[in-house]
């Protein structure tokens, strides 16, 4: 027994009326955002793929995380997507059940709290391999990446756990588009919850790529200005380009998750009357943020070399190696001079 109130200023019958004026508003906005969640799916597996079957890719020292990352948003297109793009649109004629959002909340905000710290956790590595790669190669170790992966999960869960007991803060059905929510502005929870689980790990996530950025391009300069002609070692220039390549994508995935879902929330905040008049717009900014892992495919083919090749690869089209590519599994003493020096 728990002594929580209904916080909803929203009843049924306002939700049902909105439905009524934008029926078909609601129609092709679900149509639409389930169909981008579908390609996003066969995306992500697609780019799953390539990261653990492309050579140059598999060989990336964070390729375990990597990877952790993508399955994450995977699973998300897969599972959950769905069920926050139809609770808007069942929302306006079916009754949920009062425990729904105590169900579907946890891995609907719990699969947000993995995806952060999971990047976190990753862009902390790629942060540990530009600023310190002599000491990086203890990061690379197999307990630590299991650790790592491990991690991320622990944190979400625990987060979790007081919203589905009912301690001190619940999941709750709002919203003029139905949808579950972390308590209300007034719960304490809600803020220390958010601040655990989302703001920390993004501002890790943020200011670890804008040092890697800022630390690989002055490497890259370096290097090509202090070889003959402007050349350089082309193992090196290529592990730095990768290098480059990666942290570029991670960190447009990064701001592309910050539009997506801090929109809405910026939006309740500071222009909470405007946003609360229109519910077209809410939708909108709803279906940015539940297309979040859908669009981060487009990132790794804009931008990585890689990853356009190891795509290729996986719908069978030939892969040729580059003559400084000389095996698809380096020697262990090659990868540790690689891992050391820091150009993986």
């Amino acid at each position: 027994m728990n002594n929580f109130t209904n916080t909803s200023s929203l009843v049924p019958a306002l939700r049902a009326a909105t439905h009524a004026t934008f029926h078909k508003s609601i129609v092709i906005w679900v149509a639409i955002t389930l169909t981008l969640t579908v390609f996003g799916a066969a995306a992500n597996a697609v780019i799953l793929i390539a990261t653990v079957k492309h050579p140059p890719l598999r060989r990336f020292s964070s390729c375990i995380l990597l990877a952790h990352c993508v399955l994450i948003d995977l699973l998300t297109c897969i599972f959950l997507e769905p069920l926050v793009i139809l609770t808007p649109y069942l929302g306006g004629f079916v009754a949920f059940p009062s425990n729904y959002c105590r169900i579907a909340g946890g891995p609907i905000m719990g699969s947000l709290f993995l995806t952060t710290w999971s990047h976190a956790v990753l862009a902390v590595s790629r942060f540990l391999a530009a600023v310190f790669p002599h000491q990086y190669r203890h990061f690379t170790r197999r307990p630590v990446q299991i650790a790592a992966i491990f991690l991320p999960w622990i944190i979400a869960v625990t987060l979790n756990a007081f919203p589905i007991a009912e301690w001190g803060i619940r999941y709750e059905l709002g919203g003029v588009w139905a949808g579950c929510l972390l308590g209300t502005a007034a719960d304490p929870l809600r803020g220390i919850i958010f601040i655990l689980g989302v703001y920390i790990p993004c501002a890790v996530i943020g200011l670890s790529y804008a040092i890697v950025l800022i630390k690989v391009k002055l490497t890259v300069r370096r290097v090509v200005g202090d070889s003959p002609g402007g050349a350089g070692n082309p193992s090196r220039r290529s592990a730095l380009r990768r290098r480059y390549e990666v942290a570029k994508l991670l960190f447009l995935c990064f701001i592309w998750f910050c539009i997506g879902n801090f929109g809405v929330s910026t939006a309740g905040t500071y222009f909470s009357k405007a946003y609360a008049a229109s519910p077209l717009t809410q939708l909108a900014l709803k279906g940015l943020q539940y297309l979040s892992p859908s669009f981060n495919p487009i990132f790794f083919i804009l931008v990585s070399r890689d990853y356009r090749t190891g795509i290729r690869a996986v719908f069978g089209l030939a892969y040729r190696q580059r003559p400084h590519e000389i095996s698809s599994r380096p020697t262990k003493q090659r990868a540790n001079s690689e891992v050391e020096t820091g150009t993986l």
